[in-house]
């Protein structure tokens, strides 16, 4: 559910937690590291379309 990107509070509920803090100590960990491969996939992306970019322009 983090990674699909629900809210934590509907994380919380949908997993019977009583405190916030555990689901936010395991599954918002869960959250960050799926946004940080995003955003690594995107400037791959980037990166590789800039040199596309840069030899289209060269030759």
């Amino acid at each position: 559910m983090a990674n699909a990107g629900a809210d934590v509070s509907m994380i919380k509920s949908a997993l019977n937690h009583k405190d916030l803090k555990t689901t936010l100590s395991v599954y918002v960990r869960t959250a960050r590291t799926g946004e940080l491969n995003a955003r690594e996939k995107a400037h791959d992306l980037m990166k590789e379309l800039a040199k596309v970019s840069s030899e289209s322009e060269q030759g």
